[in-house]
């Protein structure tokens, strides 16, 4: 982890986080597993028509929102 920021404990007990500077963001489970949920940890180009999953890339994430169903919000 590189500068990890807006940092989210779920009632599962499941923890979201942007990984900034590795361009990602991770989830952490219950058992402690790390997994990156979006972003492939390259600085990415400008690109507003690629889906946000673990093979997109990301440029400068500002802000990370979960939900109740932990669905993500971010702002990038």
């Amino acid at each position: 982890m590189h500068y990890p920021t807006d940092i989210y404990e779920m009632s599962s007990g499941n923890i979201f986080f942007i990984d900034k500077r590795n361009f990602r963001i991770r989830k952490i489970d219950n058992y402690g597993m790390i997994t990156t949920v979006a972003g492939d940890g390259q600085d990415a180009p400008t690109a507003y028509d690629q889906p946000a999953n673990s093979t997109s890339m990301l440029k400068e994430i500002y802000a990370l929102a979960v939900n109740n169903e932990e669905e993500l919000f971010t702002s990038d």
